[in-house]
């Protein structure tokens, strides 16, 4: 009763403190109240409560707290220390013992139960991770008992069975008794007995373990018998034989195991074989051996030949023995170095191409031994694999190259990586400097706390902390803003980030300038464009930034960012003003500045005494008007004077087209233009062509006109014509026709007269009075 009566006067107590109130535990808990000392970090309250600083985030989960920086002195915690102790005893002690039955061959004879106790610990592993202490321990405990059940059956099995096991499978294999018909499909951890035959299909792959540990692995499309397998249970004595039908297969025997027979079904050839690592293929043509330790000899009434240590020889079907051959040299692997942590993305495996290989072998196991194979390819052409969807532990790998026989050369040294797909982000504590502190020298110390198996960066820059994870750095700031980034990485590639924004401020000056886009009469005299102004300008980062007006009173605030920028906007402001400029620094120092702001409200105007003429005849032209509301006028980019708002000038115009432009400003860059083209034309219309038709009617001659003639400015609508009948002459008039763009006229005469008409002279003139007089005729 006095504890429940404990936990609950706590919980009173983080609600009067208007704390977050914490999570509550079961009757009976041992929990202990800490307070927060200055200085003091999750992980030294952690190591300092439960003697383990990495069950910091324990801590924070517990009182409802996000991160590290959620601590403030005097705050108070509690902590379900028996919980988080009982726990973590327990699940030490499962994985000991789930260590210790596999080490004797659990996963072989009692492998049920060995797998049910390591799922349980995995379990067990989540709950403490989500905080559930009480089922992680259940979990644990659970866990403990099934793996010392497996520990005392596999004993017991090791000493009275002689059976084989299949300790590792892919794809589709099979067996079958002797007495069997049939093919049935074997589960892992099936057993074999005596003339039992086993086969792999595709894609298939098998590894047969005895009880002395040796191991023979089934390729693919491979078949064995298991020939003998007896025990002494006097001698403990093992004997034990193996017949390839067909197929390939890597034998692995132990050394302290009694001579194990492999059986090469060769007809008249006989084998003797010393050693313990070797590879065989048999199909109906021959049977290929590759040996990788110790020696195998091989013999027939006409040959015998020793396959020595790294050889191979191919026995033909009739009994030939080829001689001992050389295999391919070891792979060296190149990535990844060993140790590398991956965080479960994409992993590239990389080797050193071998001379005259055709081919590779790659196995990937997670277990040193290889004996729980993930990945075993033998197809590989190239010098790398990138492999995906590992699942986390430690993975252990080895390349072979093969020639273009088919003999796989020795297996390149093991070389091993992890597979580490934790989420959770490293512990990180900053505690000095502080977000926005003012630093008056350029040196401070960055003082904090990480977890010991990370990384730790600051700016980029490697630190060394000590072995609880506390570090100390100098670090060197400049005059201003500095941004100082303490980042932990750990193994598996997560990142905590805490950044710092400290400000330097050793010099009392306080400069202010202002940006030039703002238009001054003189220093500090702006003009602003109708009654707003957007007053811009440079001043120390992260200063307030204040405007008063001095009749008024009135006052507006803002704050200048990072690089110092500020921007006040004004509206509705009267004629002239006078302000000033407060700057406040972030280290307290001051300065001001008075300002005057006039308003300039309306643009510049242009009146002409008469329109610009778009096309004009002579070569002056005069230009008078009148400018208001502007203190500058130009012609074409030449300043034309001003006298008392008129101005009159006269330009020289060039034959073509003259661009005309008058542009009126202000201060304040406000601007009217008046723009016009005119066109100086002097050149007479041409006489293009002509034409002359005559026809009779009852009572008259009549001829027809026709001329086509071309100006830049327009012709006049008629042009005067003359002409010469005989010693006769006689004018008239042609009228411009614009749809067919011709002059065209018609005239009568005496019938029989017009029998030799000539035109004498044609005038043509433009509308600007240039005019010619031709001559057809």
């Amino acid at each position: 009763m006095q504890k429940i009566n404990k936990i609950i006067m706590i919980w009173l107590i983080f609600i009067a403190s208007g704390i977050r109130t914490p999570l509550l535990f079961s009757q009976g808990e041992e929990i202990i109240t800490v307070i927060v000392k200055e200085g003091q970090g999750p992980r030294e309250i952690a190591q300092q409560v439960l003697g383990e600083p990495d069950l910091w985030n324990e801590i924070l989960k517990i009182n409802q707290l996000n991160s590290p920086s959620d601590l403030r002195p005097g705050m108070s915690l509690i902590v379900p220390i028996g919980s988080i102790k009982r726990s973590s005893y327990e699940l030490q002690n499962t994985r000991l013992a789930i260590q210790t039955a596999t080490d004797v061959g659990a996963r072989v004879f009692a492998a049920d139960d060995i797998a049910r106790s390591i799922s349980l610990y995995e379990e067990a592993l989540k709950e403490r991770k989500a905080g559930n202490w009480e089922n992680c321990t259940r979990l644990a405990v659970e866990a403990h008992q099934i793996a010392e059940k497996s520990h005392l059956e596999t004993l017991k099995k090791r000493n009275t069975t002689a059976d084989a096991i299949v300790t590792d499978r892919s794809g589709s294999v099979q067996s079958r008794e002797a007495t069997d018909m049939l093919w049935r499909e074997l589960s892992l951890f099936a057993k074999l007995f005596e003339n039992n035959r086993v086969r792999t299909l595709s894609n298939s792959y098998a590894e047969i373990s005895f009880q002395d540990q040796s191991r023979i692995r089934l390729n693919e499309n491979s078949q064995a018998v298991i020939q003998k397998m007896r025990v002494d249970l006097l001698s403990k004595e093992r004997d034990s034989s193996v017949k390839l039908e067909k197929g390939a297969a890597f034998a692995l025997l132990q050394t302290s195991a009694k001579k194990k027979k492999f059986n090469f079904n060769i007809p008249g050839v006989n084998t003797e074989i010393n050693s313990k690592n070797f590879w065989v293929q048999k199909d109906e043509e021959a049977t290929k051996i590759a040996n990788y330790e110790g020696e195998i000899k091989v013999s027939s009434d006409e040959a015998s030949v020793v396959i020595e240590e790294n050889q191979g020889s191919q026995i033909t079907a009739d009994g030939s023995i080829g001689d001992s051959r050389d295999l391919l040299k070891s792979v060296e692997l190149l990535e990844p170095a060993n140790n590398t942590v991956f965080s479960g993305e994409e992993i590239i495996l990389k080797w050193k191409p071998v001379l005259q290989a055709q081919k590779y072998l790659l196995q990937i196991s997670a277990d040193y031994s290889f004996k729980n194979f993930v990945i075993n390819k033998d197809d590989i052409t190239i010098d790398s694999l990138i492999v995906t969807e590992l699942k986390d532990g430690a993975y252990y790998w080895n390349v072979a190259a093969i020639d273009k026989d088919g003999f796989p050369g020795p297996a390149s040294p093991r070389g091993f990586f992890y597979v580490f797909s934790d989420k959770d982000k490293p512990f990180l504590y900053v505690n000095h400097p502080q977000e926005q502190e003012i630093f008056r020298t350029d040196t401070l110390h960055v003082i904090g706390e990480t977890e010991t198996n990370v990384q730790l960066s600051i700016n980029g820059h490697r630190v060394i902390f000590d072995e609880n994870g506390v570090f100390r750095q100098t670090h060197h700031l400049v005059e201003g803003i500095n941004k100082i980034v303490v980042l932990a990485k750990d193994m598996g590639g997560n990142e905590t980030e805490i950044v710092r924004t400290v400000m330097y401020a050793a010099n009392s000056e306080v400069p202010i300038t202002y940006d030039t886009s703002m238009k001054q009469l003189e220093p500090r005299h702006f003009i602003a464009r109708g009654r707003t102004l957007d007053l811009k300008g440079m001043t120390v980062p992260l200063s307030s930034v204040s405007l008063q007006d001095a009749r008024t009173s009135a006052s507006m605030r803002t704050f200048s960012d990072e690089s110092g920028r500020f921007n006040l906007s004004l509206f509705d402001m009267n004629e002239s003003t006078q302000m000033i400029l407060s700057v406040l620094t972030p280290a307290g120092y001051a300065k001001n500045d008075t300002l005057r702001i006039q308003v300039s409200k309306e643009a510049p105007q242009i009146v002409l005494d008469s329109r610009i003429p778009n096309i004009f005849a002579e070569d002056s032209l005069n230009i008078r008007g009148t400018v208001s509301n502007a203190t500058r006028l130009q012609y074409n980019d030449k300043d034309i004077k001003i006298v008392d708002g008129n101005f009159d000038f006269t330009i020289k115009l060039k034959p073509g087209v003259n661009l005309i432009r008058l542009i009126a400003s202000d201060d304040l860059d406000n601007a009217s233009i008046v723009q016009n083209e005119v066109m100086l034309d002097r050149t007479p219309p041409e006489l293009v062509d002509y034409s002359i038709k005559k026809r009779t009617t009852d009572h008259d001659d009549i001829v027809e006109v026709e001329v086509r003639a071309d100006d830049n400015s327009g012709l006049r609508r008629t042009a005067s014509v003359e002409f010469l009948i005989g010693d006769m002459m006689t004018s008239g008039y042609l009228r411009y026709n614009s749809i067919s763009q011709l002059y065209e006229g018609s005239f009568k005469f005496p019938i029989g007269t017009a029998t030799d008409v000539k035109l004498k002279s044609l005038i043509l003139e433009d509308y600007y009075g240039n005019q010619k007089t031709f001559s057809p005729d």
